[in-house]
């Protein structure tokens, strides 16, 4: 064996040990009392359902699961990261590296986008599997005043590609996967309203604790989908809609005003197709982000609650599909 296959092997042995090292301290010590159990606000939930996750995941009967693991079982559930510890050769490999690392709630593994077309491996991406120098990992929530998914988007940044894991290394169960999804949803578009997000979420390849993260700001994509959601409507849902539109279309204040054109009859009293063409027609003629925003939040009142959810997608080998991921992923 050539000496740098050496030192690369040794690093890498290094690194599980490392991990290990930590993995029990933490858990071990917060077994035992001697560490606090995290606040169940740092938990990627609804504020009504962090308080019952915290509840169960530091109740006893969890942390003895967590610390009963064998090293082994402990090494693979942490590869990506001990995949990150032993390329990174020119960042010493010392414990409290580590410590921090698994410090959080959870680890997020954030993709370097200096090539925008790394979106597109959103779908394709395993970090057991995958070069693992695009990605570079932290604790998440860190420990900072504002540290949110709202902050990784907006700005210069129009993109976001990571994949969340448990700091426990811990699959996420369906209805975990369902949260991150609701909270990461929430927070950015309940940040930045003027702009037009769209989210993926789905996991990594079969892999149930890595959950892959989107965030694109993408007018295209954003009106496209919201085209495809008004075609998928029954006729009652149409006429429901069109019975809101109807007065604003000549309300100089409404984002509806001349976007459609004059008619001899009320736009309810209209055909089904006339109905969803017109839609369609304001949609892909609303000027700007604010006017489409105002489009979309008459419009879409009358399906999914009022929230946007047919901006985001999942992908999984049962068929789940862009509209189903909030209850069936």
């Amino acid at each position: 064996m050539s000496t740098s296959k050496k030192e690369e092997t040794a690093r890498h042995e290094k690194a599980k040990s490392l991990v290990v090292v930590a993995y029990r301290k933490r858990w071990n010590d917060t077994l035992i009392g001697k560490s606090k159990a995290q606040d169940a606000g740092v938990f990627e939930a609804t504020t009504n359902a962090q308080n019952p996750l915290a509840k169960t995941f530091y109740g006893r009967p969890h942390l003895q699961e967590l610390v009963s693991l064998s090293d082994d079982a402990i090494v693979t559930n942490h590869l990506p990261l001990i995949k990150h510890l032993a390329t990174q050769r020119e960042t010493p490999l010392r414990g409290s590296l580590v410590d921090r690392l698994l410090c959080g709630q959870y680890v997020l593994f954030s993709h370097d986008l200096d090539d925008m077309h790394a979106l597109g491996l959103g779908s394709e991406v395993d970090l057991d599997q995958d070069e693992i120098d695009p990605w570079k990992p932290d604790s998440y929530p860190r420990s900072v005043l504002y540290d949110d998914w709202s902050e990784r988007v907006g700005g210069f940044n129009s993109a976001f590609l990571g994949v969340l894991m448990k700091s426990s290394g811990e699959p996420f169960s369906k209805s975990e996967r369902q949260q991150i999804a609701e909270t990461v949803y929430s927070n950015v578009v309940g940040n930045d309203q003027g702009e037009l997000w769209s989210f993926g979420f789905h996991l990594a390849g079969e892999r149930t604790n890595q959950v892959v993260v989107t965030i694109t700001n993408d007018t295209d994509g954003y009106r496209e989908s919201l085209e495809d959601t008004l075609c998928e409507l029954d006729p009652l849902t149409l006429k429901l809609i069109a019975a809101d539109v109807e007065p604003l279309r000549t309300d100089e204040e409404s984002p509806f005003f001349n976007l459609i054109e004059p008619m001899t009859q009320s736009l309810p009293e209209a055909s089904d197709k006339t109905i969803l063409e017109i839609l369609r027609s304001c949609v892909r003629n609303a000027p700007d982000a604010y006017d489409l925003n105002g489009v979309e939040r008459v419009i879409g009142a009358h399906f999914f609650g009022g929230r946007r959810y047919y901006h985001s997608y999942a992908e999984s080998t049962d068929g789940v599909g862009p509209y189903d991921f909030f209850h069936q992923v």
